[in-house]
């Protein structure tokens, strides 16, 4: 039974790490947890293939088994490569445009409030929350990195409402561009095929392509 805790280990972190490539979680706590648990399995995996190596090497091993248990590891090691460089990254760079998009939802409720619940004016939205202090150039001008550059577009249609509709596109992802209006047309997906849009009542949420035409445009 002692001999085959390298393979347990390393089945148990290669289940995991399946899991998440395939289901790749949403949901923060639920990712996170099994992303903690695929590294803790990959590491001790990890340490007792190294030791089984050595036992290999002195000849004083099980060699099927050891040898099973030094594969299996090989295994959960690139698949954890994989999943911190396709998910994992990826899911945090969601997590803090998310946080970005919820900063500017709040601009927006303070603009509001401040000016008799009027939006600010299409041709100079972005100057006017920045110069009122309601938000950072830098947070509606994303420019950091050539694959993450994007900025943000109002939905033209929606500004027509005297009183805007909860369900209808506000602001949306869109390429980097100042004080940006438009249509769907401007949207810009990142690698999970979605982006994050904020609608009239001033909530924000991912938006999946496959739902874009379901969202209230007009």
């Amino acid at each position: 039974m002692r001999n085959a805790i390298p393979v347990i280990f390393g089945c148990l972190s290669v289940i995991v790490w399946a899991y998440i490539i395939v289901a790749v979680p949403t949901d923060v706590a639920s990712f996170m947890f099994c992303f903690t648990l695929g590294s803790f399995c990959s590491f001790v995996a990890l340490i007792l293939a190294v030791s089984s190596a050595f036992k290999l090497i002195q000849r004083k091993a099980n060699v099927g088994l050891h040898t099973t248990g030094i594969i299996v590891c090989a295994v959960s090691i690139l698949m954890m490569v994989y999943s911190v460089r396709y998910i994992a990254i990826p899911q945090v760079e969601m997590s803090r445009r998310g946080a970005n998009i919820a900063e500017i939802a709040i601009a927006f409720h303070l603009y509001l409030d401040n000016h008799s619940n009027q939006f600010p004016d299409s041709s100079s939205w972005c100057d006017l929350l920045v110069k009122d202090g309601y938000i950072t150039s830098a947070q509606l001008l994303d420019a950091s990195g050539a694959k993450s550059q994007r900025g943000y577009a109002l939905n033209a249609n929606a500004l027509k409402y005297s009183k805007m509709p909860d369900d209808v596109v506000l602001l949306f992802e869109s390429k980097p561009e100042w004080n940006s209006v438009g249509g769907k047309e401007l949207l810009i997906k990142d690698n999970k095929k979605g982006c994050w849009i904020l609608f009239g009542d001033t909530s924000t949420r991912y938006i999946d392509s496959k739902e874009f035409d379901d969202l209230r445009w007009q």
